[in-house]
């Protein structure tokens, strides 16, 4: 049992696991969805094989295999957008909400996403709600700002190492 810190009771490490768990997929709703809607493309592809010929059989095999590619990068965007999560909570804890971390974290809606919910979990639901409605982000901005700036981004290995492998964030301050 680990003692939490401001309390007198014992969290289980499979309190902390779940919470964990539970954190990483609120954290990452939309590229959750986004994966589960490509593995059942992707089987909906494959399953369509059995019965597939010729071109429709080629057809097949390519989408199964892009929309199956396209669960692996999710996931490891997912772990670097949970990696910003843990790295946001842990700034807003020590500084409060400030609009200055906002913009480091609001590059892409996964981005946004991640910090938002680093600032529900923190009593800031408010301010980051009101702060996103004020400088004209919606539901519907999904693209990071820089590929509709500057689309030659994608061709660079910053971009996809800032994207794909963020490195392991090990919060100071919470267990998840």
């Amino acid at each position: 049992m680990i003692k939490a810190q401001h309390t007198n009771y014992a969290i289980s490490k499979t309190d902390i696991y779940l919470n964990r768990a539970v954190s990483y997929i609120k954290s990452t709703l939309l590229l959750q969805s986004f994966c589960m809607g490509c593995l059942f493309i992707s089987g909906i592809n494959f399953n369509a094989l059995e019965t597939a010929k010729d071109f429709t059989f080629n057809f097949h095999v390519v989408l199964g295999l892009y929309f199956s590619s396209l669960v692996f990068t999710t996931q490891l965007d997912a772990y670097s957008r949970y990696q910003n999560y843990k790295m946001a909570k842990d700034l807003m804890h020590q500084y409060g909400f400030k609009k200055s971390l906002v913009k480091i974290f609001s590059k892409s809606r996964c981005q946004r996403d991640a910090f938002a919910e680093a600032a529900r979990s923190l009593g800031f639901k408010k301010e980051i709600d009101d702060y996103f409605y004020s400088v004209g982000f919606r539901w519907f901005h999904i693209l990071p700002v820089i590929i509709l700036k500057k689309p030659t981004i994608l061709l660079t290995k910053e971009y996809w190492m800032s994207t794909l492998f963020v490195p392991n964030y090990k919060s100071k301050y919470f267990y998840w």
